[in-house]
């Protein structure tokens, strides 16, 4: 089952209490990858009651058992009314989505900065604190410190794209441009960013030993400067 098909599904299953489904992220985009890549998906229900989204159990077990992740769902007055809780998700589905069935629930929608700059630094803060117990958990054990770490990259990426948007850029489209367009905007060294790419793309060996620590050290260097530069914007937003 593929999005277009699980679309069509669930179009069978709603008739017209559907509003959306949207593909979202990486998949509707030029970064979408079979290794890494998940296909991320939004429905969109017109009734009042949350309750709606179970008559789709049977339907998206079948989805998930393909190892993808269960859809989101809202109904349309929850989805307008969350885009001041989630800022980096809306910007990211304006900049990077399908409409595969109904209507485009983005439309007509606004983000606020103030909104956006608080997000960020949230998110940023919390991924760090996350990465530092992972470290002291695993520090014992290189190569999954190296996983761990490989796997935090697509999340701070998307606080990269929502800082962009904060700073009035609009994302490139792939996840090397936006680290070099970030760079180019705000004082940090990008390539520990551009090696830990390389080390998920396979371009690159996983360090080992001594050289884990260094990798870390310099990752978590960057990422502060990053989460200081979106800690003093609020005096620019209004």
């Amino acid at each position: 089952m593929k999005p277009h098909e699980l679309a069509k599904a669930l179009e069978a299953l709603y008739g017209n209490r559907l509003e959306s489904v949207l593909l979202y992220g990486s998949a509707a985009g030029q970064d979408f990858s079979k290794k890494f890549s998940d296909y991320n998906i939004l429905v969109v229900l017109k009734e009042p009651t949350m309750l709606g989204f179970a008559d789709a159990a049977k339907i998206i077990r079948q989805w998930t058992r393909r190892g993808y992740s269960s859809p989101l769902f809202f109904t349309s007055d929850d989805f307008r009314r969350s885009a001041d809780i989630f800022p980096i998700e809306y910007l990211d589905m304006k900049h990077r989505h399908q409409l595969l069935a109904g209507t485009d629930p983005l439309e007509g929608i606004i983000i606020h900065k103030h909104n956006l700059r608080h997000q960020c630094e949230f998110e940023l803060r919390g991924k760090i604190l996350t990465l530092k117990k992972m470290y002291l958990q695993l520090e014992h054990r290189p190569k999954k410190v190296m996983t761990a770490v490989a796997e935090t990259l697509p999340g701070f990426v998307a606080v990269f794209r929502g800082i962009l948007h904060l700073i009035d850029g609009t994302p490139a489209p792939s996840t090397r441009e936006v680290i070099e367009q970030l760079a180019t905007l705000i004082s940090f060294q990008p390539q520990i960013f551009f090696d830990l790419l390389d080390l998920r793309e396979g371009k690159k060996r996983v360090p080992c030993g001594h050289d884990v620590r260094s990798f870390f050290e310099r990752y978590l260097t960057e990422l502060t400067s990053i989460t200081s530069y979106v800690d003093a914007f609020h005096q620019e937003v209004t």
